[in-house]
């Protein structure tokens, strides 16, 4: 890992993307859990209990739950012409998010998709260790440990990046004003008939999975300032580095 090219690879919140760069290159947004003191604090009922741990697992499994991988439009043919279509939607990965906030997993239904039951439990049913897990989910894992959500390129990163943006706000507030549109936009996109009055944009695909603008964060590489070469010649390494990072690490919001 070259520091001096990573220590170029900037990070960008929703409230400073005025301050990207006006170059090519490419960027990549990442999604960062949002989880405070409130969220894994200790929490004692009337009786005593402690409901932090409870309160933990159900923000886990919210942002887990954002991750879940869109349906897959697909269609078969014989040698009869025959054709079968239709959508294949994920058939675990529920299960998954259910693991995290169901304390009462039985170790059978752990052991069947792996889940670390045990280690989860320990983890989750202090204060401390609830906190030190925070730490390293929003400081430490992304972007280092996290995949993309999405990979692009521009000849202008700011003017690109904040596009984004704008179309997440705005898609954003859709959802403020009614949160059942939700599902229509993930109809819209992932339906069994495509809905064309919902564009199909990186923007709609994070709404659709869960994602707000406060959720998110962007990396931007200036390639012309970081090499030192034309912006022309920079703009041409981004369009193919931009194709083999894709090709490479599938990013679950990226193009089709």
């Amino acid at each position: 890992m070259d520091p001096e090219i990573l220590a170029k690879f900037k990070r960008f919140g929703p409230t400073e993307l005025d301050q990207v760069p006006i170059k090519p290159g490419v960027y990549a947004w990442y999604a960062k859990p949002q989880i405070g003191p409130a969220d894994w604090a200790r929490a004692v009922d009337a009786n005593g209990a402690d409901f932090g741990e409870q309160a933990f697992r159900s923000v886990l499994a919210k942002h887990t739950s954002r991750f879940t991988p869109p349906s897959l439009r697909v269609a078969a043919h014989n040698a009869f012409r025959d054709t079968w279509e239709g959508r294949l939607t994920p058939s675990v990965y529920d299960r998954h998010v259910v693991a995290i906030n169901k304390k009462e997993l039985s170790e059978i239904e752990a052991n069947t998709m792996k889940f670390p039951k045990a280690s989860m439990e320990k983890m989750l049913l202090s204060e401390r260790q609830r906190g030190r897990m925070t730490q390293l989910l929003t400081s430490a894992a992304t972007p280092l440990l996290a995949s993309p959500l999405y990979i692009g390129k521009s000849v202008d990163l700011r003017r690109r990046v904040n596009d984004h943006f704008a179309d997440l706000d705005k898609w954003h507030q859709v959802i403020q004003r009614d949160p059942n549109h939700r599902d229509r936009i993930r109809a819209a996109l992932f339906g069994s008939d495509r809905n064309t009055s919902v564009p199909d944009i990186f923007a709609t695909r994070a709404i659709a999975s869960g994602f707000s603008p406060d959720n998110l964060e962007v990396y931007v590489l200036d390639i012309a300032g970081t090499l030192g070469i034309p912006e022309d010649s920079a703009l041409e390494l981004a369009e193919a580095l931009e194709w083999l990072l894709n090709t490479w690490h599938r990013p679950i919001l990226g193009r089709a």
